[in-house]
């Protein structure tokens, strides 16, 4: 799941390209661009822009170029323009263009086919070294997005990546529709109460007079969990036509159409506005208190979309789901898990990083309901040395936190049979360790992220059937490995792999390996990791086959999400966390509701790829990593700041007794200590005695306290009475802390690492 760029070398020949597969691509560009930016003035909600031009070229060698035209930026449909100019020894090219998944191209001309698996438009292959002009449209989202394309010809040298272009937006230039969000101050959605919402809807034309200036504004209710339409209401203008018409200069009133009886408009109006030309519409609706949605509590939403003459758009623009009075309680929920790469040394080896790590995970993004209860973590370094003890320690304290730790590595290189022993030198790396640690202090499993699509081939990455006639018996082998280590150790450390959704089974050889590609391996590992890297409703069904499969040999599956800011069809940090969480909780009921008839009981976590966001640098296009963290909350958010503002949780650590004590007595001195960002917030504190042999938990008190407000820490003890609890050598303290304010209140837990012994009176001190 950890993609990055590198050189690619294309066969002309291809027409379906997905290029985020790829790795490190090494350019060399001379930015020769002029640039006359708009300026921008806001006043009552309205943008005005004042017409401007963007010019990039990039210079291909000395007679290759391409240059990119982009008009209307910051208007309705804002016009892309390519020239391109192959040299005299060219003798066939082609041209390919990024998608954003916010914007939708139009008006494509000179045959360009738009490829919504790939996220591409792709111009040619043309036999021929003629110069040629490209144009589309886009129209979606306000925001501002970069552009980004490439270009290959014949006489390039092998061993040169694809010629390629860029443009970075500078500040205030934006690519796409203006359609404003739905204003509305809606929390909870109960039947038989009037509702109010303002849609603004805009004409996709840009600006200039039009013959047949008509569209359907509509009002929609969504399912949040399948992203279905549940409702619609559609608004027609008065003048007959069943259009409303833009040059209508007097307020618009009903008729409404599609009287569905769930939702009932009352009334809408509208008013025209301008710049851009459009209309706003007032709208007040009431959901059916007699036919109620068979849907879950927290799974409706709403949204505007537009029919126009030029085709259909829409402003999905508030998405949260909103709370449905009228539903069935949500009472399932699939589990959180989370990749770190990067900065998985420094979360292990540094208190601060650590903490706010566990802080994280214990409300990502400020939704406790989504903690991380899974880490999926990669050590480069020699976990073996000097620095064990620091890994294991946080091993520990993360599984004294209720979470799973499991060790990922691998390289596209390791699906070749000559990289055989740097495999097996990192299985023997995590046998190793494992051996030389408590139980506490273990790896739960090994992931290898070994991806063949990143190889670099002649046809497409990774997909030609050789690599796959290694890759399938190096994975068999790697499991092997691990098999021999665990019965020479008594261990039992599963392997799991990661799986794409996107893998061509086409390549796989069919008379050596019968099934396509998925099967081949999950036949071989205990689990799979699914990255189903897709940002649309189909999310569901991409990754139904391997599900299956999975079923069928009764082993359990993670569902992976890429948050990383690659491709848009791949990743939601373009859509934003609203959109995540509507796909996460698509998954959920479709295969962690008990009640589907999808419902898998070994589906294991829905994984976010990933938390840290390291300062490294995209070479392509020099734009800054960025992955979950920074992921903002929809597509009208800014992507500014980097660090979105949501409450965090407390952190608390149990100090002692965290393991290896023997106590005794009717007294137990508890020490411990809180974080919290809040320093304003008093916190309970709650402890318990756990018997980890038996299962049984013993409350035993509580504290209020507040942290320091300028440490924000507090130190603390507490003393318990636990004479009345029979003597043992199985317990653990849990420590719970609540915010007893804030919106929303937080709160975290922790216990002790290890296990600790209560001893009849006149013992104690530390277990022999």
């Amino acid at each position: 799941m950890f993609f990055e760029y590198n050189d690619l070398d294309i066969k002309l020949i291809q027409t379906n390209i997905n290029p985020f597969f790829t790795k490190k691509t090494h350019l060399s560009l001379e930015d020769n661009a002029m640039k006359t930016l708009h300026h921008r003035k806001s006043g009552l909600g309205t943008l005005v822009t004042c017409f401007f031009v963007i010019l990039f070229i990039c210079q291909i060698g000395h007679a290759q170029s391409i240059t990119r035209l982009i008009t209307d930026s910051g208007t309705n449909t804002p016009s892309v323009t390519l020239t391109v100019t192959p040299d005299s020894g060219t003798t066939s090219y082609y041209v390919v263009e990024f998608l954003v998944a916010e914007l939708t191209p139009t008006f494509v001309t000179d045959g360009g086919i738009v490829s919504y698996g790939s996220g591409t438009i792709q111009w040619g292959p043309f036999e021929d070294n003629l110069p040629r002009t490209f144009s589309y449209r886009l129209m979606g989202s306000t925001t501002a997005f970069e552009l980004a394309g490439f270009a290959k010809f014949s006489s390039d040298p092998p061993e040169v990546s694809p010629k390629s272009y860029y443009k970075v937006y500078t500040d205030g230039d934006k690519v796409g529709t203006n359609i404003a969000p739905i204003t509305h101050s809606i929390s909870v959605l109960e039947p038989g109460v009037v509702y109010t919402v303002t849609t603004r809807h805009f004409t996709v034309y840009s600006g200039q007079p039009v013959s047949h200036p008509t569209f359907y504004p509509e009002l929609h209710l969504l399912n949040g969990q399948r992203n279905n339409i549940l409702a619609i209401r559609a608004y027609h203008g008065p003048e007959g036509t069943g259009f409303a018409t833009m040059k209508k200069t007097a307020p618009y009133t009903t008729p409404i159409e599609w009287n569905i009886p769930e939702l009932e408009v009352i009334s809408v109006t509208g008013t025209p506005i301008s710049n851009p030309e459009g209309i706003e519409l007032t709208w007040t609706f009431r959901l059916s208190a007699t036919t109620l949605w068979d849907v879950y509590e927290e799974s409706i939403c709403l949204g505007t979309f537009t029919i126009t003459d030029a085709g259909d758009y829409g402003a999905y623009c508030d998405l949260s789901n909103l709370t449905y009075t009228g539903g069935i309680p949500k009472v399932f929920k699939g589990r959180r898990g989370i990749y770190v790469w990067k900065e998985g040394y420094y979360i292990a080896t540094n208190p601060q990083n650590q903490r706010d790590f566990f802080s994280f995970c214990a409300a990502p993004k400020g939704k406790a309901n989504n903690k991380i209860e899974s880490i999926i973590i990669a050590f480069p370094q020699d976990i073996n040395g000097a620095e064990a003890p620091l890994f294991r320690s946080f091993i520990a304290e993360a599984h004294s936190r209720g979470m799973e730790v499991n060790f990922v590595t691998g390289e596209p290189e390791w699906s070749f049979l000559d990289n055989r022993q740097i495999g097996t030198d990192e299985i023997n790396k995590i046998f190793t360790f494992n051996q030389s640690a408590v139980f506490e202090e273990q790896f739960d499993s090994i992931q290898f992220d070994v991806e063949p699509h990143a190889i670099d081939t002649d046809n497409e990455p990774g997909m030609e059937p050789w690599v796959w006639e290694q890759f399938i018996p190096n994975m068999a082998y790697f499991k092997s490995v691990v098999d021999q280590n665990n019965i020479a150790t008594g261990l039992n450390i599963p392997f799991v792999a990661a799986i794409g959704n996107f893998w061509h089974e086409d390549y796989v050889p069919t008379d050596a390996y019968p099934g396509p590609g998925y099967e081949q391996i999950l036949n071989i590992i205990d689990k799979a990791a699914i990255m189903n890297y897709v940002t649309h409703s189909g999310a569901v069904y991409t990754c139904r086959e391997e599900l299956e499969y999975s079923r069928l040999l009764n082993k359990p599956i993670d569902i992976v999400y890429e948050t990383f800011n690659t491709s848009p069809t791949e990743s939601f940090w373009f859509n934003g966390n609203n959109a995540l969480e509507r796909t996460v909780n698509s998954i959920d009921y479709a295969y962690v509701d008990p009640f589907s008839t999808d419902y898998y009981e070994n589906f294991g976590f829905n994984v976010i790829h990933y938390y840290e966001a390291a300062d490294e640098i995209w070479p392509h296009n020099g734009v800054i990593k960025r992955s979950y963290r920074q992921l903002r909350p929809d597509i009208f958010s800014d992507q500014e700041p980097l660090d979105p503002v949501y409450n965090t949780a407390p952190v608390c650590y149990v100090l002692s007794p965290n393991g290896g004590e023997e106590t005794s007595g009717r007294r137990l001195t508890i020490t411990y200590s809180v974080y919290d960002d809040n320093s304003a917030v008093p916190i309970s504190v709650k402890f318990y005695l756990r018997n980890t042999a038996s299962g049984s938990e013993y409350y035993l008190g509580t504290q209020s306290v507040q942290v320091s407000a300028s440490t924000h820490m507090y130190s603390g003890s507490f003393n318990a009475t636990v004479n009345a609890y029979p003597v043992g050598t199985d317990y653990r303290i849990r420590i719970t802390v609540d915010e007893q304010s804030g919106s929303p209140a937080l709160s975290s837990f922790d216990s002790s690492n290890y296990d600790f012994a209560r001893v009849a009176s006149g013992g104690g001190g530390k277990k022999k």
